[in-house]
């Protein structure tokens, strides 16, 4: 097992890292439950693999234990759901020295953490991700969200964890499609810093897709890579803005869909795609780099590359991001190898045409 500690926010805290932890929780986290109430958040489809064990486990510790299941998909991202976990911590009583541990993929934990941090103005929580997602980025940083009418996170807090448990396990459990579908964030960890690990996917892309390396170096180094970026700009004002490489296109992408069409990963896939596009467009990246991107994309999610977008109806979603400035929707564009620029400047009809470009194009195939 590896033990390292993220120094972000006010306080570092521990990351566990390593095979078969969940069943090793009670140790792992007695400090931070023994005595206390302990509140469970998941999913339907991870409760069924690991609630049980993890129940078991954590009430050993004399703790107060009790959990709530939503179901599964970026939809349960709601205020509706919000509202259901926040009576269920009422009617039992958790109180200010209650934990909350979020067990599952992003949309666990951005819901999770919102709960934890607007509970009586905020409790601890820890995060046990389960998707090869939620391990490589959104467990870390500490933002949380939750989704508003169409608008993909609008509202949201900055809150860390006490400590992050990472069972690389729990990958075994993955569907397929939502396995591979992570690897959109790790091809943006490459674009944003680290082109040997665009290398790495390119070359090895097959070895991967059939589960066939060990992914914990790339686990670690997303993390390591997202830490360093977040201590030097935690509350998202100007370097941290660079972690939305793809995010703008792939948020607009997502809420025009209604939420239920794509994994996260999968957006981000196609929006890294478009906003390669756009840079290539813009002259800021030579066409050998703009062709490497969507290679490495292609190999991943040529799947992806039958859907037609709705171009206006990505703007539309798009000019609500709430990274906007002046009335212009911010882009995070690759400029080079392992360097990307924020945009706040370019006009609609560049934006539009380059939508259609990818729309009729996917000339990567």
């Amino acid at each position: 097992m590896l033990c390292t500690q993220i120094h972000i926010g006010k306080k570092p805290y521990p990351l566990y890292m390593g095979k078969d932890l969940i069943v090793k929780l009670d140790s792992l986290l007695s400090s931070y439950i023994q005595n206390r109430f302990v509140f469970m958040l998941t999913d339907e489809n991870v409760f069924n693999h690991y609630g049980k064990t993890i129940i078991d486990v954590l009430k050993n510790n004399g703790a107060k234990f009790d959990h709530f299941i939503i179901p599964s998909g970026e939809e349960s991202k709601s205020i509706d759901n919000y509202r259901k976990i926040i009576d269920k911590l009422i009617d039992e009583k958790y109180n200010r020295n209650s934990v909350l541990i979020a067990v599952g993929g992003g949309v666990i934990g951005d819901l999770g953490g919102f709960v934890a941090s607007t509970y009586m103005r905020g409790i601890d929580m820890i995060h046990i991700p389960t998707t090869l997602l939620a391990q490589v980025d959104s467990s870390i940083g500490g933002k949380t969200g939750i989704n508003y009418e169409r608008f993909k996170n609008l509202l949201g807090t900055f809150y860390h964890p006490k400590a992050v448990v990472v069972d690389t396990n729990t990958l075994n459990t993955l569907p397929n499609r939502e396995f591979i579908a992570a690897f959109g964030e790790v091809i943006k960890y490459g674009m944003l810093g680290d082109y040997d690990l665009l290398v790495d996917l390119d070359k090895n892309y097959v070895k991967y897709l059939n589960r066939a390396i060990d992914l914990d170096k790339i686990i670690l180094k997303c993390i390591k890579m997202k830490e360093q970026i977040v201590i030097k700009d935690e509350m998202d004002f100007g370097l941290r803005q660079t972690l939305n490489l793809g995010h703008t296109f792939a948020h607009g992408i997502e809420s025009s869909t209604g939420f239920n069409k794509f994994f996260h990963g999968e957006a981000v896939a196609l929006g890294l795609l478009l906003a390669a596009n756009l840079s290539f467009f813009l002259r800021l990246i030579t066409v050998d780099y703009y062709k490497f991107i969507k290679k490495i994309i292609y190999k991943y999610y040529s799947n992806l590359f039958e859907y037609k977008f709705n171009g206006e109806e990505i703007l539309k979603s798009m000019a609500m991001d709430k990274k906007n400035k002046d009335n212009y929707i911010t882009f995070v564009l690759p400029t080079d190898k392992e360097q990307v620029k924020v945009f706040n400047n370019i006009p609609t009809e560049i934006i539009r045409k380059t939508i259609v470009e990818v729309n009729y194009g996917f000339s990567c195939k």
